[in-house]
């Protein structure tokens, strides 16, 4: 409002020094600014998006061990740290999207044989059997429990809603220099739960082509091309030339 009552004094006063050149050239200079300075602001905070998302894309996350992961949860709920012990459960043994996971309530993994959810960025419902080292975890951790069941897993300290993905990225980076899960630290992130879950898979079934084609179907790529990329195999590949030569 404010903005708008300077625009229309400015140009009313534009009309009036019509006949004093120079003092139209500076009424007309700091009209643009103040309209220039309005736009910038409306538009900043798309701007800000668009840049942090490419940022995003460039930064890649790493895959951990499973066998590292294992001894994670082990040592999170020996030092009491049940949030994220189950959190990372959750998120290598069903690979889902730390989206989807933050989504979780007790009531979608106490005594079930599957997790059912609509995954938040493709809209696809998904059906995903719950693996019997999971139930136990669950087991554990529903037995310690104390909210309803309708409340969030991944609780914030306000107990107002779920953690948020920024969170976890923070927290996943402190656990890696901590427990010393990866040469770089800096390249976990929520992301390397659903790789890690991706690399055991296709490990487990011989590093095949049908490993490939389920986890592209499970991960929605469009190829498994894509999904070797996501996965880091094709750049691993792609390194084993070079030392097999």
């Amino acid at each position: 409002m404010k903005l708008t009552i300077i625009y229309i004094t400015l140009i009313i006063s534009w009309f009036v020094v019509s006949e004093y050149f120079l003092m139209k050239i500076c009424f007309t200079y700091i009209y643009l600014l103040l309209y220039l300075k309005h736009l910038f602001r409306n538009l900043a905070p798309h701007f800000k998006w668009k840049i942090m998302a490419l940022s995003g894309q460039r930064t890649k996350s790493d895959y951990i061990e499973w066998d590292k992961l294992q001894s994670l949860i082990l040592k999170l709920e020996r030092d009491g740290d049940l949030k994220f012990a189950f959190l990372i459960a959750i998120g290598i043994y069903t690979g889902l999207r730390i989206s989807d996971i933050l989504l979780l309530k007790w009531i979608d993994v106490a005594n079930k044989e599957f997790i059912e959810v609509t995954e938040k960025k493709t809209k696809k419902y998904r059906r995903i059997r719950i693996n019997q080292n999971l139930k136990e975890i669950i087991h554990r951790m529903t037995s310690q429990n104390d909210n309803a069941l309708d409340t969030f897993i991944f609780l914030n300290k306000f107990k107002t809603s779920a953690i948020s993905v920024q969170f976890v990225n923070r927290k996943l980076k402190a656990l890696a220099t901590e427990y010393h899960l990866s040469k770089e630290p800096t390249k976990i992130k929520s992301h390397s739960l659903r790789k890690s879950f991706g690399r055991r898979v296709f490990e487990n079934n011989d590093n095949s082509e049908k490993a490939l084609i389920l986890l592209s179907e499970m991960f929605n790529h469009a190829s498994i091309k894509t999904t070797k990329i996501y996965l880091g195999i094709r750049e691993k590949e792609m390194f084993e030339v070079y030392d097999n030569l």
